[in-house]
């Protein structure tokens, strides 16, 4: 799928990313949480990887709701965004840490590559969505946003919080 994205031209593309968006804000009521929505859209629209990796990259991300665990800190969204990157990008399993380590017995070359090339990715990542949002806290972006920091810890935080027309921003 990630082929056929590329080739798309800028007016397909603008609504390809359009329609993700939509989905992505109706999977987000669905999941109740930023990280699992996005992974899931993005692989729905554009096939990140595997079903089962993306399975299992979607169950791992179950407590990053409200900023890790609701305690307002690195937002599920950025999070997101660099599993997603790490999805398509990143190294294979097989190639561990010590592949990518010089002068080491299992280095290789290849998986070193791999390894920047995808920290440069989410990094460049991490930079484009804080520029956006003004931090990757939770905290920040709610005041940002809604004018004050919700709880999601406190159900009727967490209540209010989803019913707010504004939550799809």
């Amino acid at each position: 799928m990630l082929d056929e994205v590329r080739a798309m031209g800028a007016k397909e593309i603008e609504d390809y990313l359009n329609e993700i968006e939509e989905a992505a804000r109706y999977n987000e009521a669905e999941f109740g949480s930023t990280v699992r929505c996005i992974l899931y859209t993005l692989h729905k629209y554009i096939g990140l990887y595997d079903d089962e990796r993306v399975k299992g990259a979607i169950k791992a991300a179950a407590a990053f709701p409200g900023g890790i665990a609701g305690n307002t800190e690195v937002c599920g969204g950025m999070i997101a965004g660099v599993m997603a990157i790490s999805l398509v990008y990143g190294p294979e399993p097989q190639d561990e840490l010590d592949c990518i380590i010089p002068d080491t017995p299992a280095y290789r070359p290849e998986s070193g590559r791999m390894y920047r090339a995808n920290r440069e990715r989410a990094a460049e990542f991490i930079t484009r969505f804080r520029n956006t949002f003004g931090s990757v806290e939770c905290k920040e972006i709610h005041t940002k946003i809604w004018g004050k920091t919700y709880d999601l810890r406190k159900p009727e935080d967490y209540t209010y919080f989803m019913k707010r027309p504004q939550h799809d921003q």
